[in-house]
């Protein structure tokens, strides 16, 4: 039984992994690039997108690992009680695949999702996704009004991949003696594998989405990545999130904005605003001292102050 579960834990890489590629052919098939491109330069980014696919599947794999393999070693402190012991390895043996199939229907949502993303936004999902999953009911509605045949497809993947989490456990076979070490052994050996495909291979750096930006044509670019790997790595990503001033502070700032007679200055670009020039001091928004920046002889600083607004997508 050992080296079967063994041999179906690779299965379940290989479909991981092929399921991945067939993110990627929908979408190949679903978007169009925006100038043309050759079919060389479409293979050789569907190629590139290899190693993003491999360092995707731990994502899909690893927690149902993780339940096998606690449930093993519940199994293997249990020994000397024969009926737990086989209670806890068939538990763990459905809860693993259950785990799998489960996980793999969320994430096959998002990556086809992602895809339909790039043909509005000309890129896949990133750390947005979590603030479109509050919204999730209205976008919904939106996408079935604007492609019921995607919308039926996505629905029809996720409710077979959640089926199958429930039906295929009790089909599995759990009268065969299973030896919880040494599946906790080969159990380790896939975590250790994961744990260095996910990061790429041997590499000094984890791989990143940026990896992926090499052609400057985005529609390649994008062909090479898949939605499940841009979301974990942006919402993996801590650092562009680090507030740089407390939330009460920046709250109170904006508000003052807003409640100033020269708020609104465009009717025709409503998002535009005017902000005083930051004075010096201690506020978490002044200008401070610079010794480079200063101008000579005197304590004003050198360089202007400019305000940036960038709108990343209008959807």
């Amino acid at each position: 039984m050992s080296a079967t579960l063994w041999q179906r834990r690779i299965c379940y890489f290989l479909l991981a992994f092929a399921g991945l590629l067939c993110l990627r052919v929908f979408f190949l098939i679903y978007n169009d690039p925006s100038s043309p491109v050759s079919a060389g330069d479409t293979t050789m980014a569907f190629l590139r997108g290899l190693r993003f696919d491999l360092a995707t599947v731990p994502l899909i794999l690893l927690p149902g690992m993780i339940a096998a393999f606690t449930g093993m070693l519940v199994a293997l402190v249990l020994t000397r009680k024969p009926g737990m012991k086989r209670t806890a390895i068939r538990w763990s043996i459905g809860l693993e695949t259950s785990i799998h199939l489960l996980g793999s229907a969320f994430l096959t949502g998002l990556g086809l999702s992602s895809a339909y993303n790039y043909r509005f936004n000309g890129r896949h999902l990133g750390w947005e996704f979590s603030a479109y999953m509050t919204d999730l009911p209205m976008l919904a509605r939106s996408s079935l009004d604007q492609s019921l045949v995607f919308s039926l497809l996505l629905i029809l993947v996720v409710v077979l991949l959640i089926g199958l989490a429930f039906w295929l456990p009790i089909r599995l076979d759990r009268k065969i003696e299973v030896k919880p070490g040494r599946e906790i052994l080969h159990i380790s050996v896939w975590i250790l594998l994961f744990l260095v495909i996910g990061r790429g291979g041997f590499q000094t750096s984890p791989i990143r989405t940026a990896d992926a930006l090499v052609t400057g044509n985005a529609y390649l670019d994008q062909l090479s990545l898949n939605g499940i790997f841009t979301v974990s790595r942006d919402l993996g990503d801590r650092d562009q999130f680090r507030p740089v001033v407390d939330r009460e502070v920046a709250v109170d700032v904006v508000r003052t904005m807003l409640d100033g007679s020269d708020a609104f200055i465009s009717q025709e670009f409503p998002l535009l605003r005017y902000m005083e020039p930051r004075q010096l001091g201690d506020s978490p928004f002044s200008t401070r001292l610079a010794g480079a920046g200063q101008k000579p002889g005197t304590t004003v600083p050198g360089r202007p102050n400019i305000v940036l607004l960038i709108l990343e997508s209008g959807s």
